[in-house]
């Protein structure tokens, strides 16, 4: 309780300094770039450090300062590994002659951040790092390959910890872990690693990080030297490329801990020339001609610089987890490559203070090849926070209860080994030994719903099992003259069509042809079940591309599919898989349709029964549906001769 106190009181104190000046910075417009004035907080703190170790004199004035800094600023202390300062050469104190107290309060600001690296548990967390936060989160809006660098501690801390679980549970070494993280950002996973280190064995790895950009690395490196970490060694540079800094290690790490850039591309060709060596894989594809976002080529980067049974814990977009084309391509190699250890999905509010909320996965790789993994997997829908906006400003508001601390001690206490079992609800947890190589998707909650008691009357299916999916080989047309357009919005209910309405679409929306008496299935909000028979309507019928057509294989009918999809335990199913922005726009991929478990009652004569039977009702309920309509409509009045 009195530690909690004094953290509170701390970070109340820095912060103060902080808001104060920033608002300095708005009221004189001093250094109106975000960067820069976090630049000039990291520059103080350089300068705070050399005074506290007597290596220069008096900095309490700004001129005394500006002197100071220029002595200091190109010390061995702030030389990069791969050459040259974390200062640029014409680097300087910025804060002007005029503004003594805008300097005053970042000088307090700057005290506040080494006393903390020197006491960390009487702040609670990196300063330097909340700092960053502070000044530059809103720059993360519009620039979405930059984000990485905001992983809230929640997770940092929740992949230290799992990785160190697996670290101990290999054979010891006389030589030093090699840990990485090629895209270090402020290299938050890796200093809170170090720190985890000492508190546990006092082991020292060996922390390598890289980043292109040097403003990132100036402050990995005060944050590191803050905290008295002498043992990290940064590179500048970009770490896909061959003969990057960190490629001496290629081969070599015990693990890497990162969040990588997400959505930056980079064109096959500049791939092919620039990284042979660094992604053999995606350099040397034909496959693909578009465009490759860089948390699929930093997987493979990973792949090159791990050691054979190297670790690796890395977030991902969720696509990578269950997205179709390189997605899926990235998949296939890691099969080939990694037992896949572990997969945490996390809600869409982790990133929210960073501006988006894109869902994310942490992804826990083995570098090994193998048939099987022993997997351990989570579906995180709390980390303890919410985040508010407040003046313009998201901050983080605590509310509910960190998931992610149960789901540590969860898995770093039981055997992942044998069948695949759920280990609990709250949050959703599933281990077992499974062939990656062989599923389309890595979801979590098919595994889930995968171990649900069977009933013995039933004999269990996937859709892809029961049906072929035909859609996907079609080329889409538009509306013409003659042809008639399903929308998902005409399917009434129970696989009942609103006829009158589809007589009078003329949508300019392109649409897949289909053909009548196959299957269609609504893939958006599959909360309202839309999955319906396509009639024959006379004429060439179109559907809209929210529908997936299905073409029942032998063995099934469509009336028979229909029923099938329509039973509780698909239509859980089918509501798990979806994902979106909201209710409204939640979407199932083609991808896990496919999945979808089917109950199909092992007396076949009987469910066959039910299916004709269902059959026949809907075609009476067609039937008198377009007698109502015929019957409803004004019939024009006969005239005598």
């Amino acid at each position: 309780m009195f530690l909690e106190a004094e953290q509170a009181a701390n970070q109340a104190r820095f912060f103060k300094a902080l808001a104060e000046a920033r608002e300095q910075f708005h009221t004189f417009g001093a250094i109106e770039d975000s960067n820069a004035k976090l630049d000039e907080l990291v520059k103080l703190t350089a300068l705070v450090l050399c005074a506290n170790n007597g290596l220069i004199g008096d900095i309490e004035t700004r001129d005394a300062a500006r002197d100071a800094f220029e002595t200091i600023k190109n010390r061995p202390e702030f030389h990069l590994d791969a050459g040259g300062s974390i200062f640029e050469p014409n680097s300087h104190l910025r804060i002007a002659e005029e503004r003594e107290a805008l300097f005053k309060l970042y000088l307090d600001a700057s005290r506040e951040i080494a006393a903390s690296a020197s006491d960390p548990a009487s702040f609670g967390y990196d300063l330097l790092n909340e700092a960053f936060g502070h000044f530059v989160r809103e720059n993360f809006r519009s620039n979405t390959e930059d984000a990485q660098y905001m992983t809230p501690p929640e997770v940092t801390n929740f992949m230290v910890e799992l990785a160190n679980h697996y670290v101990e549970q290999r054979p010891a070494s006389a030589t030093p872990l090699i840990v990485a993280d090629p895209s270090c950002g402020v290299a938050s996973f890796l200093t809170e690693f170090e720190k985890s280190r000492l508190a546990r064995d006092g082991a020292r790895p060996l922390l390598i990080g890289q980043d292109k950009v040097r403003r990132m690395l100036r402050i990995a490196h005060m944050s590191a030297k803050c905290a008295g970490i002498d043992n990290l060694h940064l590179g500048l540079g970009n770490s896909l490329e061959d003969g990057a800094w960190i490629s001496k290690y290629d081969g070599t790490v015990d693990l890497i801990l990162t969040n990588p850039p997400f959505g930056a591309r980079f064109e096959t060709a500049w791939l092919a020339q620039h990284s042979k060596a660094s992604l053999p894989f995606f350099a040397s594809t034909r496959n693909i001609r578009k465009p490759i976002d860089s948390e699929f080529l930093f997987i493979e980067r990973y792949m090159t610089l791990l050691k054979d049974g190297g670790l690796l814990l890395v977030v991902v977009p969720d696509g990578v987890i269950g997205g179709a084309g390189v997605a899926a391509l990235t998949r296939q190699y890691l099969s080939q490559k990694c037992e896949v250890l572990g997969i945490y999905h996390l809600p869409p509010v982790t990133f929210a203070q960073a501006g988006t909320r894109t869902k994310t996965a942490i992804l826990v790789l083995r570098k090994t090849q193998t048939n099987s993994s022993n997997f351990i997997g989570a579906d995180i829908d709390d980390l303890g926070f919410e985040v508010i906006r407040r003046k313009g400003a998201a901050f983080k508001k605590v509310e509910g209860a960190n998931q992610l601390t149960a789901a540590l001690e969860t898995a770093t206490s039981i055997s992942s080994r044998g069948a695949v079992r759920t280990l609990s609800t709250a949050p959703l947890m599933v281990a077992g030994t499974i062939d990656f190589s062989r599923l389309a998707d890595w979801d979590v909650k098919q595994f889930s719903l995968s171990t649900q008691d069977e009933d013995e009357a039933f004999d269990y299916v996937t859709l892809s099992d029961a049906a072929d999916f035909v859609g996907s080989a079609r080329k889409t047309q538009r509306y013409m003259e003659g042809s008639r357009y399903i929308s998902i919005l005409h399917a009434v209910s129970e696989g009942v069509w609103d006829y009158p309405s589809i007589k009078n679409y003329q949508p300019i929306t392109p649409g897949t042809p289909a053909e009548a008496g196959e299957v269609v299935i609504s893939k958006i909000n599959p909360r309202i079940p839309r999955i319906a028979i396509v009639p024959d309507l006379g004429a060439p019928t179109i559907v809209s591309t929210e529908f997936e057509i299905l073409r029942a294989k032998s063995g099934f009918t469509a009336s028979g599919l229909c029923l099938l999809l329509r039973d509780p335990h698909a239509q859980q199913q089918l509501e798990s898989m979806a994902s979106g922005t909201s209710a409204s726009h939640n979407r199932i991929k083609p991808e896990k349709l496919r999945n979808v478990r089917l109950r199909v009652p092992k007396d076949r004569e009987a469910f066959n029964a039910a299916a004709q039977s269902y059959a026949e009702a809907l075609k009476l309920i067609d039937t008198g549906l377009q007698q109502l309509q015929r019957d409803l409509v004004p019939r024009p009045a006969v005239v005598s001769s």
